[in-house]
Parts: structure tokens; sequence; C-alpha cells
């Protein structure tokens, strides 16, 4: 059971400190995971660039029309 499900089960009409608690823990919560998920982006561009230095990964251009590429999107 997570603590957005005992926040939505408990009694609209509680309020003071549980209620306090809970919205404060949920909202620490998905702060914890909005963070974790930047952290990840970054090591994920970091180990990108990482294997472009280390030549693992080949950038080749090629011609594109980006308003047909946008069209059919």
């Amino acid at each position: 059971m997570s603590l957005t499900d005992i926040y939505n089960s408990t009694n609209p009409d509680i309020e003071g400190s549980l209620a306090i608690a809970l919205r404060g823990g949920i909202d620490a919560a998905e702060t914890i995971q909005l963070c974790a998920q930047h952290q990840k982006s970054i090591v994920d561009d970091i180990l990108t660039i990482s294997k472009l230095d280390s030549n693992l990964v080949l950038i080749t251009p090629i011609p594109v029309r980006p308003v047909k590429i946008f069209q059919q999107g």
C-alpha cells in the first residue's frame, strides 16, 4: 500500500498532523523520483559522450527534410 493509497482512503475531513504528514511524504517521494529521473538522464548523456570519445559510437550525418518528417509524425 502506498502513501497515496493511504492518503486517499482516509476521511476527507481529517486535517491536522496525519494529513500533513501524509501529504508531505507523498510530495517528498515525488520529488525524489523526479530527481532520480533527472540524474539518470544526466548519467545516460555522460555515457553517450564517453562512447563518442572512445569511438564506440559514430555519428553519421544524413540528408533529411524536416518538414516532411514533421508531417509524417
